[in-house]
């Protein structure tokens, strides 16, 4: 088991258009204790990053409106200050690791993904941030 007390500081949004995965990640990421934001796109998770601080994006690839790559082309223009990190979650192979690592992600998730899978990307995202 992963302890995941010391993540309480972490704010993380969650970019997901199908509602139902968007709930079930939300849910799952609840017992981390950590900020918890969520948007239906990228445009609007856009928006959410440039008015709160955002320390982790899980966000999915294909969405309507602005997809998750077209997500990090635009979180990359931000300064470095208030940039945050982006993990890409795909259930489709049109993205491959190298690709979405070039691009900017920090790490992909393929869908469908364990709770454990997630918890652990939260947790390797922590140990990275804070010995950055």
């Amino acid at each position: 088991q992963i302890c995941m007390s010391h993540l309480a500081d972490l704010s993380i949004l969650v970019v997901e258009d199908e509602p139902m995965l968007r709930s079930a990640i939300l849910e799952s990421l609840k017992r981390v204790g950590c900020k918890l934001l969520e948007a239906p796109d990228g445009n609007v998770a856009f928006d959410l990053v440039r008015k709160e601080k955002v320390d982790l994006i899980l966000s999915d690839v294909r969405m309507p409106h602005c997809d998750g790559i077209e997500l990090i082309k635009k979180i990359n223009t931000l300064d470095e200050n208030v940039r945050p990190t982006i993990a890409l979650v795909t259930g489709y192979s049109d993205l491959g690791e190298d690709e979405a690592l070039k691009l900017g992600a920090f790490a992909v998730l393929y869908k469908p993904f364990s709770k454990n899978k997630l918890l652990e990307l939260i947790q390797h995202f922590y140990q990275v941030k804070k010995s950055s």
